[in-house]
């Protein structure tokens, strides 16, 4: 009866399978579903019979012959109790390599993502180094302009400037004093360059200083003239209130009222 139902449902589902093919069907379900259960049905007929084997001599033995052996009465209530628990592990072994595959799956997704998020990181330390190097060039490219500004300068001051010889006395034409000249040149050639290579960056400096002031002393004299304007329309409009009124009050320029001294215009004197 067993063979029988599992035979059943292998044919069950090998003739599912036929018709999805046929049908267009991907055969990766055919590997899925139907070779799993070909496995596991074979598992529960091969387990049914290995318990049932002794069982099965004995009974066809006592039917054949009197005689019963004892070896085969023990074999029978050894393995005939542990058919539930055969059973149990050709149920529980696809499960359990089903579990285990998906971990196997889960540990390469795990080992992608790592990768994934250390190339990235490689990827963004590489670009913070390239910043890092556009920056460092570009201090470097302002260094050498300096450079080639002070040379330029050097260059203008030595094709302008003009040697004196000394009168001939006798120091000068000793040759410690010409020794002593030709050691001191050097020494007051590089001095005066590296004074005016640190006046050539305070100049820089102070050049930025000056545009950033300009700047601010052109939006502040926007916000001036926007004030000005403004309080002068408020003058206005409070001056020509007061003539029109004609209360004979006169409008300085500091927005104060005073009453004027002539009577006619004044509607007290007028009812006197």
């Amino acid at each position: 009866c067993v063979t029988i139902i599992m035979g059943a449902i292998v044919y069950h589902f090998r003739n599912r399978d036929a018709k999805n093919k046929r049908y267009g069907e991907a055969s990766y379900r055919k590997s899925k579903f139907l070779i799993p259960l070909q496995k596991q049905s074979s598992l529960y007929v091969f387990s049914f019979y290995f318990v049932w084997i002794f069982p099965t001599i004995l009974r066809i033995h006592e039917l054949v012959s009197d005689v019963v052996y004892y070896e085969f009465v023990l074999l029978s209530a050894i393995f005939v109790p542990t058919q539930g628990f055969l059973n149990m592990i050709v149920y529980l072994s696809p499960r359990y390599q089903k579990i285990r595959e998906k971990k196997r799956l889960m540990r390469l997704r795990s080992k992608q993502q790592i990768g994934e998020q250390s190339y990235k990181n490689a990827s963004k330390q590489q670009i913070g180094g390239q910043s890092d190097q556009n920056v460092h060039d570009s201090f470097l490219d302002k260094i050498k302009r300096w450079k080639s500004v002070i040379a330029k300068e050097n260059s203008s001051r030595e094709g302008c400037s003009t040697t004196a010889t000394p009168p001939p006395t006798e120091e000068n034409d000793s040759p410690l004093r010409v020794t002593e000249q030709n050691d001191e040149a050097p020494t007051k050639r590089r001095g005066s360059t590296r004074v005016h290579a640190l006046q050539l960056s305070i100049r820089f400096v102070l050049e930025d200083i000056k545009e950033a002031a300009v700047e601010r002393d052109d939006v502040l004299f926007e916000e001036d003239e926007w004030d000005e304007s403004g309080a002068n329309l408020e003058e206005e409009g409070s001056a020509e209130m007061i003539h029109s009124s004609g209360s004979g009050a006169s409008f300085r320029k500091n927005g104060k009222c005073t009453i004027a001294n002539n009577p006619d215009s004044s509607p007290l004197f007028n009812d006197a």
